[in-house]
């Protein structure tokens, strides 16, 4: 990590941020005590992203979380890998899709549907470009909206690559730290 976490932040969103965290994840997110603990603009952007994917994006959540995993990992983003995982669990969505994504044109956890989500998904979230073929085959299972909601999954994924890589955030447990409390309740 190239920036020291902020551990006690200053200001009253700041803080709520913080205390929805630990409620929500069972800690506080290095990217929080990094990066929105020191840009008011970039954490009210970040807070609405989430919304938005969660709320605006009408594809399931686990396939959101699914396209979300395959762009972290097509660019090396353990922090969001991590986040991703544990939203997961969160959510109830089982981890063992997650543990077959790189399998995914192969292994029976995955449908068509998902597999060419996860095809455009890997390419776009890889370099921007993603092939005729590629695209054809998404648009065989998505409607014209749904690939706008695919692509705009991939372009906040991106987002938050873009954050977490330069800066060195890593994995912060997260998962780990959601599977206790889930197997502890």
């Amino acid at each position: 990590m190239r920036l020291e976490p902020i551990e006690k932040p200053r200001g009253l969103l700041n803080r709520v941020a913080y205390w929805m965290s630990r409620r929500e994840l069972g800690k506080v997110p290095s990217v929080i005590q990094v990066v929105y603990a020191r840009s008011r603009p970039l954490a009210m952007l970040g807070y609405r992203m989430r919304q938005f994917t969660e709320k605006g994006v009408k594809l399931e959540p686990s396939l959101r979380l699914l396209i979300q995993t395959v762009v972290a990992d097509a660019v090396g983003c353990g922090f969001c890998l991590d986040i991703g995982r544990a939203l997961a669990v969160e959510k109830g969505i089982g981890l063992d899709t997650f543990n077959a994504i790189a399998d995914y044109e192969t292994s029976p956890l995955f449908d068509d549907r998902e597999r060419a989500a996860l095809a455009y998904a890997g390419e776009a979230g890889g370099g921007g470009r993603v092939s005729d073929e590629t695209f054809e085959r998404l648009r065989k299972h998505f409607d014209e909206r749904e690939i706008i909601d695919v692509t705009a999954m991939i372009a906040v994924e991106r987002f938050y690559n873009g954050i977490a890589i330069p800066l060195g955030l890593e994995a912060d447990g997260l998962c780990a730290l959601q599977l206790s409390r889930k197997n502890a309740a």
